[in-house]
């Protein structure tokens, strides 16, 4: 049971890949990080989500095999199943699969260290941990299936399904290190129709992911939301060109076409308004996730002491984190569940000295208090090169220092917050069918079209969210701060 009244049927290939370790890491890593300090339901795992987001992969491929629904959708998924089976392959199991491992590279506290601290993930971390994990994954699949032409069959599927990850990237030209033996260029070029196909169902800006994100974590801040039942039905295969407005790689000209998953806003001339408006409205609570759980305070404190944390480890530890060179590897951290590693991290920390412990303090949920917050228009009086200073974590080492001398207080009980300029937020270009025949990105239809929808500012309001915090430990006694004190102490910092 995946939801209450919704059930998920497991295929044989799902469960021998649920069975295996990397899988089962994924019970150990939290949806939303530390935003269980704030919202105890916030508690769910990875693996919940996962297997969720499998069953809406299925819901959705499911409306778009009905002729109803949309009268491509069966001759689109016949060719893409054609195409598979030319390489000895399945559509309905690749989109599965990918679905079930989609989330299978991420860290501890994955998004946390990836988007909101920038730590420890490395430009080609997301390639090397997905490679490692689906190997591992296949290391374990191979002794435990007797039939041997199934368990190849199995990894030959698991092949695809990297490829999938990486489909945007192999799209604009990038050649990641992905693959298998099976898996070349040639390969990855004839299945690039599909490929592209794939990736939106599950995981593009409206799919199957951001379905069960907005579903699951939602509930876990109190409200309880479910898809608006035009959506579903709503699904349309896009055949896209390049050329094409929604031709999602600008200065690439092949492959000659791709299929992608989008929705039909157009009942022969009559604008169907009322699924723009759902699928804006369910764009809209993505962002109220990221405004109300990833901007919760009290994450944002704990994320925070995180990232202290991490930094004095680093100082102490050898590593150079601003150098790219952290105080421990991806592929270590790709076995470890969330408290597994902040374990180590407090074990390392308590070595440093009984004065530093911020980790040992998060772990007890003894959250710092904020001093000063700076939202969007305090960061304003902020020069970029400021901010930019800040997002090194050396830079924040070095304004905590100077902060600490004005408060009284040892730099071990400060600690600095800058929120990154773009967190999780993606365009809402979701493929629209339009007017005669043509696809257009939802955020460019809003805007040329002049729909009164909210799609368009999104990147806007997402960037609005941006915002500094200084926190100091609890109990600190200090010298109280202006806000104007802390901007100019920064100043001085990155000019230094």
């Amino acid at each position: 049971m995946v939801w209450p009244g919704r059930r998920l049927v497991l295929t044989e290939a799902e469960a021998e890949v649920i069975a295996t370790r990397p899988f089962q890491r994924l019970r150990r890593l939290r949806q939303i990080g530390l935003y269980g300090h704030a919202a105890p339901l916030a508690d769910h795992t990875r693996y919940a989500h996962t297997i969720g987001t499998v069953w809406w992969t299925a819901e959705l491929m499911r409306s778009l095999d009905d002729p109803a629904a949309d009268s491509d959708g069966p001759r689109h998924l016949a060719a893409m199943r054609q195409i598979l089976a030319d390489e000895g392959a399945s559509l309905d199991l690749v989109v599965r699969l990918f679905a079930l491992i989609h989330d299978i590279a991420l860290l501890p506290f994955g998004h946390t260290l990836r988007f909101q601290l920038g730590l420890i993930h490395g430009a080609d971390s997301f390639t090397r941990c997905f490679r490692r994990a689906v190997d591992n994954i296949g290391d374990e699949i191979r002794p435990n299936m007797a039939d041997r032409p199934s368990a190849e069959a199995l990894l030959w599927h698991l092949e695809l399904a990297v490829a999938v990850a990486h489909a945007p990237r192999l799209l604009a030209g990038h050649t990641p290190a992905i693959g298998g033996p099976r898996l070349d260029t040639e390969v990855t070029d004839r299945l690039m129709p599909v490929l592209t196909f794939v990736y939106d169902l599950v995981h593009g800006v409206y799919g199957a992911d951001i379905i069960d994100v907005c579903w699951r974590d939602l509930f876990a801040g109190g409200r309880v939301w479910d898809l608006p039942a035009s959506l579903p039905v709503a699904g349309q295969i896009i055949v896209c060109r390049p050329g094409d407005p929604a031709w999602p790689a600008p200065g690439r000209t092949m492959p000659a076409s791709i299929f992608r998953y989008g929705i039909q806003a157009m009942d022969g001339d009559r604008v169907l308004m009322d699924r723009l408006t759902d699928l804006s409205a369910t764009l809209d609570l993505r962002y109220e996730v990221a405004e109300k759980a990833f901007f919760h305070p009290r994450k944002c404190a704990a994320d925070t002491m995180l990232d202290k944390a991490l930094r004095s480890v680093d100082d102490h530890g050898g590593g150079d984190l601003s150098a790219g060179r952290p105080p421990f590897t991806d592929l270590d951290l790709l076995e470890m569940g969330d408290d597994a590693f902040l374990d180590l991290v407090a074990q390392r920390e308590a070595a440093i000295g009984e004065g530093v412990r911020a980790a040992r303090d998060l772990q007890a949920g003894r959250i710092w208090p904020e001093m000063v917050h700076l939202d969007g228009r305090g960061l304003a009086a902020l020069e970029d090169q400021v901010c930019d200073s800040l997002t090194a974590p050396a830079g924040r080492s070095s304004a905590e220092r100077r902060l600490a001398g004005e408060l009284g207080i040892p730099a071990e009980h400060v600690a600095l917050r800058l929120a990154p300029r773009r967190m999780q937020a993606k365009a809402p270009d979701t493929p629209i069918g339009w007017r005669n025949g043509q696809a257009i990105p939802f955020d460019r239809l809003c805007r040329e079209q002049g729909l009164p929808l909210s799609a368009a500012s999104l990147p806007m309001r997402y960037a609005g969210l941006r915002d500094l915090s200084l926190y100091v430990r609890e109990g600190a006694t200090v010298a109280p701060i202006t806000a104007g004190r802390l901007i100019e102490i920064l100043r001085g910092v990155a000019c230094a």
